[in-house]
């Protein structure tokens, strides 16, 4: 994969399992924001494929990994701590994503802010944070707002009507992030993406439908540690017919690196049934 086609994919990736966010310490003399980058995934290998081209483009990271809890199966992180490195990989990211494009712009800012306070000598938490940068903590606040209890209940709509032309690369990488191909019981082939994200529901619902590819939505709640009231909710874009999932796998195939043997047997059945049209 090209390098600006894999910043693509990053993007959309990222988009899909990575979180932005800055760490609030609160000490006896002073407190300090601290801003972080972390991307999470289950699939090893794409994890440390991300790795290597971040190496390759000198953005310093640290990977940590979590045992298997429970029905969770066991996961790897890339987390980027430096601030300098933060804004590096924000900057990568930032033009071609949606889902944290509003969230990137903060702690860009935010980075920026602290980095041309920097002399050199003075190490960046021994530097006081002005208003700027602590109203830019808060606003981060309002991406976060989705726990169960107060902050559940406060959440708010953000960016409701935006939408986006869909990047196909990036498309690939949100699919290998929050996509899913799978068979129910009845043999029937379907196609799932789900977000939490308005921009990014509306970015695919338009990009679907230019593309004539029926789909079905459901919105749920994102789990079962969220208030019933809570406003928060996954759009759920669903494709159940053949020749639209055909449609779908031309489109992201190439761009695919964690769910690429599952697209290739998605492809599969779907030219046999194809091939078998009103048969069993």
């Amino acid at each position: 994969m090209q390098e600006t086609l894999f910043e693509r994919w990053l993007a959309g990736f990222f988009d899909a399992e990575g979180c932005v966010r800055v760490n609030k310490s609160v000490r006896r003399r002073h407190t300090t924001y601290s801003p972080r980058i972390n991307i999470v995934n289950t699939d090893f290998y794409t994890v440390e494929v991300i790795a290597e081209y971040l190496r390759k483009i000198g953005i310093n990271h640290y990977i940590g990994s979590t045992d298997r809890k429970e029905s969770r199966a066991p996961r790897k992180n890339i987390e980027i701590g430096r601030i300098g490195k933060v804004l590096d990989f924000s900057n990568l990211v930032l033009p071609f994503s949606i889902t944290k494009k509003s969230e990137l712009i903060l702690i860009s800012k935010f980075c920026e802010s602290r980095i041309n306070k920097f002399d050199g000598f003075i190490r960046p938490a021994k530097i006081p944070y002005d208003e700027v940068e602590i109203s830019l903590y808060d606003d981060l606040l309002f991406y976060k707002a989705h726990k169960k209890g107060k902050r559940c209940l406060s959440y708010t709509v953000i960016e409701k009507s935006t939408c986006y032309n869909l990047d196909k690369a990036w498309f690939g990488g949100y699919i290998d992030g929050d996509g899913s191909f799978s068979l129910n019981r009845a043999g029937s082939p379907s196609f799932c993406v789900s977000s939490t994200s308005y921009p990014t529901y509306n970015t695919i619902v338009k990009f679907l439908a230019g593309e004539k590819i029926e789909h079905q939505y459901y919105s749920i709640l994102p789990a079962k540690n969220h208030l019933p009231n809570c406003k928060l909710r996954v759009h759920k874009i669903c494709v159940n017919k053949t020749y639209d999932i055909l449609k779908i796998l031309d489109i992201v195939e190439p761009n695919l690196i964690t769910k690429v043997k599952q697209a290739s047997v998605m492809r599969t059945f779907c030219n046999s049934r194809v091939n078998r049209k009103g048969k069993k």
